[in-house]
């Protein structure tokens, strides 16, 4: 399984909770835990971070109560009841990766934004080498090559 990182970290929290943590904390946290499933414990038991997603909540209650044995009878059903488990665990494993899934997509998508932008704003200044409404002035040096009246007005 990987391991868990700063970068997940700041994703999830920015996601669950709305804010950005910085990186001594993002890297903090991701050393206190060692696994995804024990940062989404600490999120859900220490941070509260689900506090704003009530759905999760519901998903998760459900998930354990499922788990929990049922009333005792006369007659043990043990069988039944490890299958019930099985059954209420691999529900909540589900739900868990679906929700880290979801992170490392937005996570991606975000990566994938910040490159879109940053590969627009390098391009820009090269994919336009006039400027607009200067008579096709060239540009040097992303500025408009100032005419002779205008060198000797600004001395």
């Amino acid at each position: 399984m990987p391991r868990l990182t700063s970068e997940l970290v700041t994703a999830a929290l920015r996601l669950l909770e709305g804010k950005t943590p910085g990186g001594a904390e993002a890297e903090r946290l991701a050393r206190l835990v060692e696994s995804r499933e024990e940062f989404l414990a600490h999120l859900l038991l220490r941070r509260k971070s689900f506090a704003a997603h009530p759905e999760l909540l519901a998903a998760f209650e459900r998930a354990a109560t499922s788990a929990l044995p049922a009333a005792q009878t006369t007659r043990r059903r043990e069988q039944d009841d490890a299958a019930r488990q099985r059954a209420a665990h691999q529900e909540l494993e589900e739900t868990l990766r679906g929700i880290l899934t979801e992170v490392e997509r937005l996570d991606k998508n975000e990566r994938t934004a910040e490159s879109a932008i940053s590969r627009f704003v390098q391009q820009a200044p090269a994919a336009s080498n006039t400027e607009a409404g200067m008579g096709g002035t060239p540009l040097v040096g992303g500025q408009r090559e100032l005419s002779e009246d205008e060198r000797r007005s600004s001395e």
